[in-house]
């Protein structure tokens, strides 16, 4: 079983990524949050969703608390509205882009491959 936790600020997107994980078998969440936080403060997960909650040209994606988040925390599926271009531009290692809205399918092909790389 791998697990995974979620940082999502709005309502729908949690319920619907939730959705999306319990349909999906072999992935469990840990936990949800809706903003970042130190990542001490949270158990160790295989996989994170990470929302990108601000404008990525906004510093704060790319702040020192965003950076500690992003190292300890090595596969991670970034979940946004804005473009991969607008996405690549702020930095952050991750391993999958699920540009929003996507659907199952998109959601399915991104786990698998991450999970594959365990």
């Amino acid at each position: 079983m791998f697990t995974c936790g979620i940082i999502e600020d709005e309502y729908l997107a949690q319920e619907l990524l939730v959705k999306y994980i319990n349909r999906f078998v072999g992935l469990e969440i840990k936990w949800l949050i809706e903003t970042i936080t130190s990542p001490s403060e949270l158990p160790d997960v295989d996989i994170v969703f990470l929302d990108l909650l601000d404008n990525p040209s906004n510093d704060f994606r790319i702040s020192p608390e965003m950076r500690l988040f992003a190292a300890h925390f090595s596969n991670i599926i970034i979940t946004s509205a804005f473009p991969p271009e607008s996405v690549a531009q702020v930095s952050i290692p991750h391993v999958q882009l699920l540009t929003k809205p996507y659907t199952y399918n998109d959601f399915a092909n991104a786990v698998t491959q991450t999970m594959a790389k365990f």
